[in-house]
């Protein structure tokens, strides 16, 4: 591909309305379902307002006192493959190929994405349901972990790739609900590793509660969410509020604070003759070849 046709960053643009990838439905009177709806890009979030798309959808729930569970999924092949890294989030807070933007600048976006998706997520209001088929990637294995439940079908696969361009083992926006669900070891081996773990070792490891076939996995997600529906409305208010205040007592806001001086450094790495530079790679090849090395790198040790 010539050089000059390929397009990333601030020139990169969404392909369809934002309000369009993220789609509302009321499937019964107490149970809505969001799908995620760029299928052609395999559900990947365009950052930021991909972001602000799911949390705008999610508070539209909370504002339904009639609704009482939400179901995450996904449209097409895939769950979500993570962030469209086409656009990095650190070029929609105003990166350029010739412009590195200030600390401030990063700050602010990353609050942004972090108040207006990850905080909503975990903070809700309504018990949320993940139903995952394909890939969940990156962005996609968060929401799964931000999720009060989960089910996956049997060829769901999960993977934190994004911990091989950069963040090295720590999940900025993620990091105290990933160490919650997986423990200190194997929180450490998958983002160290970015490696892909199947369906069945993401139910022995916690990130989700059952495994199901392929063609059962949208009757039986709905019937985990009427399941929980049966439950009082008060009910389900209070249970999750306690949630919110063990999650407070554990530190989940200081994480929060956290990342939004992480998220930053890691976007300010310093790469050296040696290292794989993906965003650089990325903007003078294309994305799909800067995926394709950053595969092989890892592949050849059997990641």
């Amino acid at each position: 591909m010539d050089k000059k046709e390929i397009k990333t960053g601030q020139e990169y643009q969404l392909e369809k309305p934002i309000e369009e990838t993220v789609l509302y439905e009321k499937v019964e009177s107490h149970i809505v379902k969001l799908t995620l709806n760029r299928p052609e890009k395999g559900n990947a979030l365009y950052p930021i307002e991909g972001f602000e798309e799911i949390a705008k959808k999610v508070k539209a729930a909370e504002a339904d006192d009639d609704v009482k569970v939400i179901i995450l999924r996904g449209a097409g092949e895939n769950f979500c493959t993570g962030d469209d890294l086409n656009r990095a989030p650190f070029e929609a807070f105003g990166a350029t190929r010739k412009f590195r933007p200030p600390q401030s600048w990063r700050i602010h976006g990353i609050r942004r994405m972090m108040m207006d998706v990850y905080r909503t997520l975990i903070y809700s209001e309504k018990t949320i349901i993940a139903q995952i088929h394909g890939w969940a990637a990156g962005a996609g294995t968060d929401l799964v972990l931000m999720s009060d439940l989960a089910l996956a079908a049997e060829d769901a696969q999960f993977a934190n790739y994004q911990m091989r361009i950069g963040f090295a083992g720590f999940p900025p926006y993620i990091a105290m609900m990933a160490f919650l669900t997986l423990g200190p070891k194997r929180y450490r081996e998958w983002y160290l590793t970015g490696r892909t773990i199947s369906a069945e070792k993401a139910l022995e490891w916690g990130v989700v509660n059952e495994v199901v076939p392929r063609e059962k996995l949208e009757e039986r997600t709905l019937q985990w969410a009427e399941t929980i529906a049966s439950h009082s409305t008060d009910g389900l208010m209070i249970g999750k509020t306690m949630t919110h205040i063990l999650f407070d007592l554990l530190g989940m806001h200081g994480s929060f604070t956290a990342s939004n001086i992480a998220h930053p450094l890691f976007t300010n790495v310093k790469w050296r003759d040696d290292e794989f530079n993906f965003l650089k790679v990325r903007s003078e090849e294309g994305a799909s070849e800067a995926f394709r090395r950053r595969e092989d790198i890892w592949g050849k040790y059997g990641f």
